[in-house]
């Protein structure tokens, strides 16, 4: 999804996941930042980090983020 960086893809993600059909939101709770927790139609629960790029690759970082968060979920 190509659109902004930031809050703003982040907001514009959570509203292409609610079209299709997910509950998606923000979280923050002062020790660990999601960008999206997602439970999809089934109730299966997912986590997501939006990375805005315009020149460059997503970085591997960006996963090596994710696993740590999904060990602290």
């Amino acid at each position: 999804m190509l659109y902004e960086t930031g809050k703003p893809l982040e907001q514009a993600v959570i509203k292409a996941l609610k079209l299709l059909g997910y509950q998606a939101e923000n979280f923050d709770d002062g020790i660990l930042e999601l960008d999206q927790i997602i439970i999809s139609p089934e109730n299966i629960r997912y986590i997501g980090e939006c990375e805005g790029k315009d020149k460059k690759d997503i970085d591997v970082g960006k996963f090596r983020q994710l696993q740590d968060s999904l060990q602290n979920v």
